[in-house]
């Protein structure tokens, strides 16, 4: 027998703490902070993190993150790119809650892994966005979460539905951890060729066919639908990984209006404004058809000259990322990188065996990005049935 209830009577709801930003901090050994932009749908990353001084952290004991929570962003970019929600895992745990970003806690009625998954549904996504508030930047506000209406299972039912859907999210986090494995063997054969050789350096506008920036669609982002052309933007593009999180999509005439900013098979995307400047990643075959924004530069390498995966690396080593970063804070209140910028910037430039060698471990990262996404499919579509009741768990088997 199911019970229709309010969130709100059923979690506890916390929004963050207005932390001044003038005490912001990049040390390792202070005290992270989740903010809006840290959460992703479905995960949590920390690419940039802000971080607390420890010696005052204390003070903040009420807003510390424990592992299980369930965190919500409620500023602008959950309107552009779909509501970004979390559970707090290892590696999360401890970090303090920002303002705009709520934390949620089951009571007695709600199992705590299942309360996710009334979040992840896409009738909750609807109802927030039936009531956003907010004129330049939209935003929700508590009360909007808490008269979200649900309709609850026994206990032990919800623990079964999570399970079960827990269990595809632990095959796909493991393999997370193999891709990122993966790279991580990829940068230690790269560091290990480039400190063995004298190798020539070489600067990239003599051995790419394109650097240049996107651009807008004509009516910004108006123009994006459910189904059409990618439009790839900023928050899409991580160090190594790209997400299909909040991948917008434009028609086919947009894409059109577009063509000189269309990304080609072998394409490497880096992030030229903003907080996330300097982030890389090879563009997937998967998200192609595409366009880029503004925010977002191809590099397009010589492929007789340049492997595209050895491209990447070379743009996620170290000495090329300090330079970049130096780069884009040069005599500029907002970080940016230029056209110019990358177009002098050097690599090492092995031979393209020496190339294709080291990057042989992003074929493993080419197969386990497909069994990712499709877990994420049979995950995303068995959502809707498990929490409606349509199909039922019980004692580990799923039924109509």
């Amino acid at each position: 027998m199911r019970e229709w209830t309010r969130l709100g009577d059923v979690v506890h709801i916390l929004t963050g703490y207005p932390f001044k930003s003038a005490q912001f901090t990049q040390k390792p050994e202070d005290v992270p902070l989740l903010r809006g932009d840290n959460v992703i749908q479905r995960r949590i990353r920390w690419d940039g993190a802000q971080r607390w001084p420890a010696s005052d952290a204390e003070s903040f004991t009420q807003y510390r993150l424990e592992l299980g929570d369930v965190v919500l962003a409620m500023d602008r970019p959950w309107i552009e790119a779909g509501l970004k929600v979390a559970d707090v895992r290892e590696g999360s745990a401890g970090a303090l809650l920002v303002q705009r970003v709520a934390r949620l806690r089951a009571k007695e009625k709600v199992d705590q892994g299942y309360l996710k998954w009334l979040l992840y549904e896409q009738r909750f996504t609807d109802h927030i966005l039936g009531v956003q508030t907010g004129t330049a930047i939209p935003h929700i506000s508590k009360t909007q979460i808490e008269s979200y209406r649900v309709s609850l299972p026994p206990l032990d039912e919800q623990r079964r539905i999570a399970g079960v859907l827990g269990a595809l999210d632990d095959l796909i986090d493991t393999n997370r951890r193999l891709v990122a494995a993966a790279f991580e063997l990829a940068g230690a054969a790269f560091d290990q060729l480039v400190s063995r050789e004298q190798l020539r350096l070489r600067r990239l506008s003599d051995i790419t066919e394109k650097i240049g920036s996107g651009a807008t669609p004509r009516g910004g982002k108006e123009v994006y639908q459910k189904h059409g052309v990618g439009f790839i933007r900023s928050q899409n593009v991580y160090d190594g990984q790209f997400s299909f999180d909040g991948l917008a999509k434009i028609s086919v005439a947009a894409a059109d209006a577009l063509a000189g900013v269309t990304v080609q098979p072998g394409d490497v995307l880096v992030n030229i404004t903003g907080e996330s400047v300097t982030r890389t990643v090879l563009v997937p075959e998967r998200a192609l058809p595409a366009r880029v924004s503004q925010h977002v530069a191809i590099v397009r390498p010589r492929q007789d000259l340049v492997d595209p995966r050895f491209l990447m690396l070379a743009l996620l080593s170290r000495p090329v990322k300090a330079y970049l970063d130096t780069l884009s804070t040069a005599g500029a209140t907002r970080r940016a990188l230029t056209k110019a910028h990358l177009g002098q910037t050097e690599i090492p430039v092995p031979s393209l065996a020496d190339q294709v060698r080291v990057s042989q471990p992003f074929d493993v990262v080419a197969q386990l990005s497909e069994e990712i996404a499709g877990l994420e499919r049979v995950r995303d579509e068995l959502l809707p049935s498990l929490m409606s009741g349509q199909v039922r768990v019980s004692f580990g088997r799923a039924a109509a």
